[in-house]
């Protein structure tokens, strides 16, 4: 029996046509940033002009500040002047048993073209001043563990 290839336009509405996974695996403190800045990216180029594009993330995470999903400089939703707040306690290594938080969001966006798409995470402190910071990837540095994964779905 020989390989049967379907078309991404013969699948039924929910068929899941493309995926696409990038890991993150630098660390970032972003004390005294209280604006977005870019943490992770990843390139995908959609298989369908209709279709939904499912953003998840994995991020481990502490500090106070927040985070938002932007494609193709578009903002899914823009968190002004929401903030939250992560486990958080110093530390030196991955083996003081100090906490941080893993966070998992996932966003939704309405694709209307196969053109290519760069999709970014962005984070930024609470504030500019004193304590106030969010770290990325504190204790797993170089290792793949916080990741943005693209879904796309049949429309």
């Amino acid at each position: 029996m020989g390989l049967i290839r379907l078309q991404s336009s013969s699948l039924p509405s929910g068929s899941v046509i493309g995926h696409a996974k990038s890991y993150y695996t630098t660390k970032n403190d972003l004390q005294g940033t209280a604006t977005f800045t870019d943490t992770a990216t990843i390139n995908y180029t959609p298989k369908s002009s209709n279709s939904v594009l499912r953003i998840s993330a994995v991020f481990h995470i502490s500090g106070e500040g927040s985070f938002r999903c932007v494609v193709d400089n578009v903002s899914l939703g823009d968190p002004t002047n929401h903030y939250m707040f992560f486990d958080v306690d110093v530390q030196n290594s991955s083996f003081s048993n100090s906490e941080r938080q893993t966070t998992s969001p996932c966003w939704f966006y309405t694709n209307t073209s196969t053109a290519s798409k760069t999709i970014k995470v962005q984070f930024r402190s609470y504030d500019t001043s004193g304590p106030h910071a969010i770290a990325v990837n504190e204790l797993h540095e170089n290792v793949n563990f916080s990741h943005i994964e693209i879904m796309e779905i049949a429309g």
